[in-house]
């Protein structure tokens, strides 16, 4: 169900549409003041109060021990093991404690089972299953306290105090953790020997490319990523908030050239912060995290927001904005936030929530974010002509992926209410080659469903993910669809105005088949709408001074930019153009979308020398820029399955059909030859003598027995 801009009846709903709410505006305007300030009151009532300053935002802190990232405690070995266990374990339901605790253990499961091929070569190797049979069925326990007693370089561990204790036998990890402490040397000394034999200089080189951290600097321990939360602080109140409370200064660079203790603005991504705290815990666990002031979240997940924010800016757009799908909530807050700051734009429409919607609405009244509606219902199953549709202009597609590309799977899982499911799927131990049908299905229907809404006129596509069937391929096939159908649908307008053909033309050849009749000659001109079209742009530059700074790969994202050639913008020129259209200013306008150009000639003999002479070298420069097959086919644009008939042979065939007469060409020839051998035969054949004839003044060098091809 696709409708197409240029169509009349959507064309003159949508201006009955915006007809009336001018009428609601002038309407507005007329309201005394004493009902305007009343109307605002009831509509800030529900706002959170904006508060000023470091110090109102200061409430009683929890102080937390300092830990130091990526050294996980003893208590944090247990919760790991069940996730490397059980790939269903619930990890929502667990009572965690903050989220540097999320952040640790996510940490240590991951990269558990990114090892998971080299824990088990090196156990194979020293024979460790043979030797401690009974250990055989816990296999993810041994995993993870080789794993640990490889990150402590072979050190023994601290005492134990009675809760880290209890800990590790609750999880049944002391009897594995002495068994490999026995075998301490022979383990070390087969690490060893495999980075030799591999030639790896160190532990990340054994794995294979795409298990790899491909930015090591967001690996770092205190390098936190995240953005200010306009909905409830300002963002130059909170920058000098974390200045002053965490003793944090404010660098110009990028976050690979982050210290410790610094701070970035990101030029690309407004309101993004990037900072390394001199302790990770505090800023993780403290009241401007809790209380959502400051939004940790992955950078990559929020560039996609960006450059559609930057493109509604830029096109002047209004209305209403859709994002198919949740990437995560931080992600779609981040998304709220900048659209917030444009006073054209109200709502945000987030579909395909499913049984989580509930949760992510209040997530986002926790937040603040009051410009935000969230439905469960999938994108691509609402119909084209809904209601919900009626005031959007841009949409962002986030389908679900393979997310094959994710640099920063940790931060995502966390962000996705810390899906397990998500590391299991990047540590595979068989690559990703191609997208499973379920996945290009969703993602094929989501595309296709915001190319057809008429009033849509950017399309920003996200996907994690580095297939090409998810990724160019797809964008591009759904492009060349959309397009071909517009034309293909102005094509069959053209044809039914058209009529059918005349059939009097092909009488007059049936008639006088002996006649020089040439085929009637038709060139089609099919013009569609450039607001019907769509094209493929690159993303929005948004580096400062215009220099191309991001590449979208290395920051583990597929970003294009899919916007119609001709953007309508539904405005008061918008409304003069319809009502001149309509003819409401004394005059109906009418511009046509297909022109048609038919030629029809029909030449006939004649014995007029001087007609001849006219229209012949005429009827030569139109016979040589007459439309050929080719060149028709070039012109327009058709679905798999349909063609452009020859007209020419189309001709030729109504002449087959009719009654065929008798070939006098090819029967003189025959009486001829046989006429010839006779006389051959029986006398002898006279000598033959050539005479050349002078030519007449009006002779022209006409061919013998002129007669139809279809004669011969």
């Amino acid at each position: 169900d696709i409708i197409l801009p240029s169509t009349p009846s959507w064309r003159n709903e949508n201006y009955y549409r915006l007809v009336e709410l001018h009428r609601n505006k002038a309407l507005e305007k007329e309201l005394s003041p004493e009902k305007k300030l009343l109307l605002l009151k009831c509509a800030d009532d529900f706002l959170p109060p904006r508060q000023k300053g470091c110090e109102s935002l200061r409430t009683s802190r929890v102080q937390f021990d300092p830990i130091v990232a990526c050294s996980w405690k003893v208590t944090d070995l247990g919760i790991a093991c069940k996730m490397v266990a059980d790939r269903n374990f619930s990890t929502e339901s667990y009572n965690w404690i903050d989220l540097e605790q999320q952040w640790r253990v996510f940490t240590l499961a991951y990269d558990v089972l990114r090892y998971k091929s080299v824990l088990q070569e090196v156990l194979a190797d020293v024979n460790f299953f043979e030797k401690y049979s009974e250990l055989a069925a816990e296999e993810p326990n041994v995993w993870m306290v080789l794993f640990d007693l490889n990150s402590r370089q072979y050190e023994p561990r601290k005492s134990l105090d009675k809760e880290q204790h209890r800990s590790l036998r609750e999880a049944r990890l002391l009897v594995p953790d002495k068994k490999v402490w026995s075998l301490r040397i022979e383990l070390a000394a087969t690490f060893a020997r495999i980075r030799i034999r591999r030639k790896a200089r160190t532990m990340e080189e054994l794995l294979p490319p795409r298990l790899r951290t491909r930015l090591p600097h967001l690996r770092r321990s205190t390098l936190i990523t995240g953005f200010v939360n306009t909905f409830k602080t300002k963002f130059q109140d909170l920058l000098d908030c974390l200045c002053e409370r965490y003793n944090i200064t404010e660098v110009q660079g990028t976050s690979c050239d982050l210290e410790a203790g610094t701070l970035f603005v990101d030029h690309v991504a407004p309101l993004m912060v990037n900072c390394c705290p001199l302790a990770r815990a505090d800023l993780l666990n403290s009241d401007l995290v809790k209380f959502n002031h400051f939004i940790v979240q992955d950078r990559s997940t929020c560039l996609g927001a960006a450059v559609l924010c930057h493109v509604i800016d830029r096109l002047g757009l209004t209305g209403q904005i859709i994002q198919t799908h949740v990437q995560t909530p931080p992600a779609s807050a981040y998304f709220a936030c900048l659209l917030s700051h444009n006073p054209n734009i109200k709502k945000l429409l987030i579909f395909s929530a499913k049984e989580r919607k509930k949760t992510y609405e209040a997530y986002f009244k926790e937040i603040g974010a009051n410009n935000v509606r969230v439905f469960a219902e999938d994108f691509q199953s609402i119909a084209t002509d809904s209601g919900l549709f009626s005031n959007v202009t841009a949409v962002l597609a986030t389908p679900p992926t393979t997310n094959t590309a994710a640099i920063a799977p940790v931060d995502m899982a966390i962000s996705r209410n810390l899906d397990l499911q998500l590391l299991y799927q990047l540590t595979e131990e068989n690559e990703i080659l191609e997208s499973p049908d379920h996945l290009n299905n969703i993602q094929r229907r989501s595309l296709l469903k915001a190319m057809a809404i008429p009033q849509i006129q950017a399309i920003v596509y996200e996907t994690h993910s580095n297939l090409a069937e998810e990724n160019e391929d797809l964008v591009t096939n759904l492009l060349n669809l959309i397009n071909q159908y517009a034309a293909e649908k102005h094509y069959q307008l053209n044809m039914n105005s058209a009529g059918p053909t005349s059939v009097a033309e092909t009488e007059n050849l049936d008639a006088e088949p002996e006649d020089d009749v040439s085929p009637i000659q038709t060139d089609v001109l099919v013009q569609v709408p450039q607001c019907d079209l769509f094209e493929m742009l690159n993303p929005t530059d948004l580096c400062p001074d215009g220099k191309n700074c991001i590449n979208y790969a290395n920051e583990g994202l597929y970003l294009t930019l899919i916007q119609r050639k001709e953007v309508t913008k539904l405005d008061s020129k918008y409304m003069i153009k319809m009502a001149e259209g309509r003819g409401l200013f004394g005059r109906q306008v009418s511009t046509p979308n297909v022109r048609v150009q038919s030629k029809q000639i029909h030449r006939k003999r004649s014995s007029s020398v001087k007609e001849r002479h006219s229209v012949r070298p005429k009827l030569e420069i139109e016979r040589l820029g007459a439309p050929t097959l080719a060149s028709l086919q070039r012109n327009i644009i058709f679905t798999c399955g349909q063609h452009v008939s020859c007209q020419r042979y189309c001709v030729h065939m109504q002449h087959a059909k009719l009654p065929r007469l008798p070939l006098l060409a090819r029967t003189w020839w025959h009486l001829v030859i046989k006429h010839v051998k006779r006389f051959v035969r029986f006398k002898r054949m006279p000598r033959v003598h050539l005479v050349r004839l002078r030519p007449g003044y009006f002779r022209k060098n006409h061919i013998p027995l002129a007669m139809h091809t279809l004669r011969l």
